[in-house]
């Protein structure tokens, strides 16, 4: 591997490298790729130094401690600090507090996820072809993806997770269901009872599936409940050619 990025530092007296170019003296090189590494909140924010990326990992979510979250709020609504959430000991998390966490978290997933081709716009406004691949809370990024990344296509990794939403997600994403599909038979493929799931009753659960391309619909009596597939219309969203997650 050769060494990653060469940068001039101030007190460097050596010529600064542009800043426009993905070369070998700016990532390693593994296998006939270039492979370049930053961190939330590290070097690159900003920088168009690898605009020429075709593929952008960001790992994980960048959470911030519930303490920093809990300030954060208390510092916009103007409280003292015997006001507001200090004054009361509150220890609960309020809806308030976790939409400051998930914009936390939503900017920074963009800001990374805009280090290579996607920020590179040509004369029509149109960004070049990136994929990006996110290890973080797919619930999240689903829910969120419309105002995140409009018209980007979804394909999550069928990763064996435990968590019931992950996998009914999972399910609903992959290519292999007709245009309606009854709750008896979702269930089975999830190997659960889907009566007994409580999965229409968890929070968010209307538009985490609309998301995905489907919508729900309850049942009545003994008649099962079903899954349809949204037209491209009602998907609300602008297919966009070029934008892969």
């Amino acid at each position: 591997m050769q060494r990653f990025l060469k940068r001039s530092s101030p007190e460097d007296n050596h010529e600064t490298i542009s800043d426009t170019e993905f070369t070998y003296e700016r990532a390693w090189s593994f296998e006939g790729r270039l492979i370049a590494v930053t961190w939330f909140g590290g070097y690159g924010i900003g920088a168009n130094l690898w605009r020429d990326a075709d593929v952008v990992i960001v790992c994980d979510d960048f959470y911030l401690p519930q303490r920093v979250v809990r300030a954060t709020l208390q510092g916009l609504r103007g409280h003292k600090a015997t006001e507001g959430l200090l004054a009361n000991h509150e220890t609960t998390w309020s809806d308030e507090l976790a939409y400051l966490q998930d914009g936390h978290i939503l900017r920074w997933m963009k800001q990374m996820a805009l280090r290579g081709k996607g920020r590179d716009m040509d004369e029509h406004g149109v960004c070049g072809q990136q994929k990006l691949v996110i290890t973080g809370d797919l619930l999240r990024l689903l829910r969120h993806r419309p105002k995140v990344f409009p018209g980007a296509k979804i394909t999550p990794e069928q990763s064996g997770g435990t968590k019931l939403m992950d996998r009914l997600v999972s399910l609903l994403l992959s290519l292999e269901l007709p245009k309606e599909v009854s709750t008896k038979v979702i269930g089975k493929k999830l190997g659960v009872e889907w009566g007994n799931s409580n999965l229409p009753r968890r929070r968010h659960f209307k538009e985490i599936v609309e998301s995905t391309g489907w919508s729900y619909h309850g049942g009545k009596g003994r008649t099962p409940g079903c899954f349809r597939r949204l037209k491209p219309v009602e998907l609300h969203r602008e297919e966009v050619s070029g934008v892969d997650l």
